[in-house]
């Protein structure tokens, strides 16, 4: 069943405290700045799969499910740079980083630290994550009470690049945005196709 909302409709938590960022055989069709998005929401073999598909963005993530959390193993980043011309990336962590508390609820807190592995350079990665509050935001979808979520990804002379998060309960991920002031692939997006922001915004969602 696919789901569309307008801005007068409300999704209230009520006693829910619990945010599941992804929620399993889902799909998400949000608005992007780089167009429409499709994400598919999967699990095999205990790895939640993410991926993220557009006619000019391709982001895949792999994590490992564990009881403490949703561990980030593996993202593949494909970007159309001009007509003819795309630029595309596989990165792995060593170990997995977290990127969701087992338990996304109010006042959660996390640091990590990863080697990151890009065609062949490896490199120190920091992660600090932090679950501020619940926050009520309107989407194309609707009006949502949310909990939203920061991730600061950096590494030593590499800039960083901000996530944050509105999850919905019994949805998942409703806006995105994300701020970026740092180089490697993510540094393309800023340098050559001019954004230091992009923002996703869901549209509506379904089942399968």
């Amino acid at each position: 069943m696919l789901f569309s909302g307008s801005n007068s409709s409300i999704l209230i938590a009520g006693d829910a405290k619990e945010y599941p960022p992804y929620i399993p055989n889902t799909r998400l069709y949000y608005a992007s700045d780089f167009g429409a998005i499709k994400t598919e929401v999967t699990i095999k073999n205990n790895m939640l799969l993410i991926r993220n598909e557009g006619d000019r963005f391709t982001y895949h993530q792999d994590y490992t499910i564990t009881k403490k959390g949703q561990f980030l193993s593996r993202i593949y980043e494909k970007f159309k740079i001009m007509l003819f011309i795309t630029k595309e990336a596989v990165s792995t962590y060593e170990p997995a980083i977290a990127r969701f508390p087992a338990v996304c609820t109010a006042g959660k807190v996390w640091k990590e630290t990863a080697l990151e592995t890009n065609n062949g350079d490896t490199i120190t990665t920091f992660v600090s994550g932090k679950t501020v509050g619940e926050e009520t935001i309107t989407v194309p979808a609707g009006t949502f009470v949310t909990l939203k979520v920061e991730t600061l990804f950096s590494h030593i002379g590499g800039g960083e690049t901000k996530v944050t998060d509105w999850i919905a309960p019994g949805i998942g991920i409703v806006k995105t945005k994300i701020n970026i002031s740092g180089d490697g692939l993510i540094g393309l997006v800023r340098t050559i196709l001019g954004y230091s922001e992009i923002t996703f915004l869901l549209q509506k969602w379904e089942k399968f």
